[in-house]
């Protein structure tokens, strides 16, 4: 399974917005994008004007994670947004399953971390690159 990252543009917003309503509706909770999730309409705004980046997480082509972060000062960045959609969500998606030859429903058998794993691990490697850049202005 393929995971991809990209900066998310203000277009990206309503994809943004149903991954975190997909990741909260686990929790028997729903987005609020008038009030908690409002960044959410405007990403560009909210993180890139601010120094921060928001990233999608996609598999096969499908939006499956958010990840966004902004400096909170002092070369300290705030992790603002890291979800994921349900494991069974990803796995279900027709394309990726035509593309293994496996059932939609089966995970990958070489598959041993989900890709929110490597998502997580990549966005901490994000963060680390941010901060060394944080650090060190004047290189930049």
């Amino acid at each position: 399974m393929d995971v991809s990252f990209r900066r998310a543009t203000g277009r990206d917003g309503e994809a943004a917005l149903q991954v975190v309503d997909r990741a909260l509706r686990d929790y028997g909770m729903n987005a609020l994008p008038e009030t908690s999730d409002r960044d959410l309409a405007d990403i560009e705004q909210h993180y890139d004007a601010r120094g921060g980046c928001f990233e999608l997480v996609e598999v096969v082509g499908e939006v499956v994670g958010v990840l966004g972060w902004r400096p909170a000062g002092d070369g300290v960045f705030e992790l603002s947004r890291s979800r994921r959609c349900p494991r069974s969500t990803i796995w279900r998606t027709g394309s990726s399953s035509a593309a293994t030859g496996r059932r939609a429903d089966q995970p990958a058998a070489a598959e041993n971390t989900p890709a929110a794993t490597r998502a997580s691990a990549h966005s901490q490697s994000r963060l680390n690159h941010a901060r060394r850049r944080s650090a060190r202005p004047s290189l930049w």
